[in-house]
């Protein structure tokens, strides 16, 4: 039975809210104790109390719409790049986006930042109904996990994965549309859950990755097929943006390899006009 992922929320960031306004996103905080925390939630709970103070709140939240989620097909395996980078002198460890989180420290809280203002909170898609106390370093722990089974499931056991998708994720069975037969479908309930997906997926279904159509600084891979239960055209790229920029780089190769042309070929010219004229 080949199991399948449901899609993120395709509300992207607004799960975090998004202030308009002031055209930024909603902060977070690394309160005492490291604990990673939001000031929409903080807001939510605020007015929860001020309502039934019956006192009217001064603090809006405003909400704009973004874009879509950047790539995240190989999100797992991307944090496991973290530790395990490419043997690539095109892409050396320091350059990963996530890199300073192996130091750890204050570092650990850029990081965090940084990986919220792409995808939101890592262990629940809406912090205001649904947040998990979690430290800096409980992500640092999580990454890591993940990164490790991403890049060899073998080290960990059938029911350690089990209690991960147990925690992160809604199991459920879907009747396929072209027929009578059932798939399994995890359901994320974070992006923790969609790594854990991801997984067990690579692992029981078998799953490969091959690097990015656009190796130059690229680190991100694509799998041999869509977690989505769905065939399709495959994919070399992934993003529009890597697209753009291999077909830009080939079409540098093509007018330098033209202008090398036309250079010999005038250079020719000029040497038979030299000999014709001795």
């Amino acid at each position: 039975m080949a199991i399948s992922i449901s899609r993120p929320p395709s509300s992207g960031k607004n799960v975090l809210g998004f202030d308009a306004i002031n055209d930024r996103f909603n902060e977070v905080h690394i309160r005492e104790g490291e604990v990673v925390d939001y000031d929409i939630r903080v807001h939510e709970l605020m007015k929860a109390e001020l309502s039934s103070a019956h006192v009217l709140p001064d603090i809006t939240n405003q909400t704009g719409v973004l874009s879509d989620y950047p790539y995240y097909l190989d999100l797992h395996r991307h944090l496991g790049r973290i530790w395990q980078p490419f043997d690539d002198p095109e892409s050396p460890p320091f350059n990963h986006e996530y890199g300073q989180i192996v130091v750890g420290g204050l570092a650990l809280a850029g990081v965090v930042k940084l990986f919220v203002e792409q995808y939101g909170d890592f262990f629940t898609f809406d912090v205001r109904k649904q947040y998990r106390e979690k430290t800096t370093e409980d992500w640092r722990t999580e990454w890591r996990e993940i990164g490790q089974a991403a890049l060899d499931p073998s080290l960990f056991s059938d029911e350690y994965i089990n209690d991960k998708l147990a925690i992160f994720t809604n199991p459920a069975l879907e009747r396929n549309q072209a027929g009578p037969n059932a798939s399994l479908v995890l359901r994320p309930l974070s992006w923790a859950g969609w790594c854990w997906g991801l997984i067990a997926r690579d692992k029981y279904d078998s799953i490969t990755y091959k690097r990015c159509g656009n190796p130059r600084s690229c680190i991100r891979e694509i799998p041999s097929m869509l977690p989505f239960g769905k065939s399709g055209r495959k994919q070399r790229f992934c993003s529009n943006r890597c697209k753009i920029a291999e077909r830009a780089h080939r079409q540098k190769i093509k007018e330098s390899a033209k202008t090398d042309t036309l250079k010999a070929i005038k250079n020719r010219q000029s040497a038979n006009l030299n000999c014709r004229g001795n």
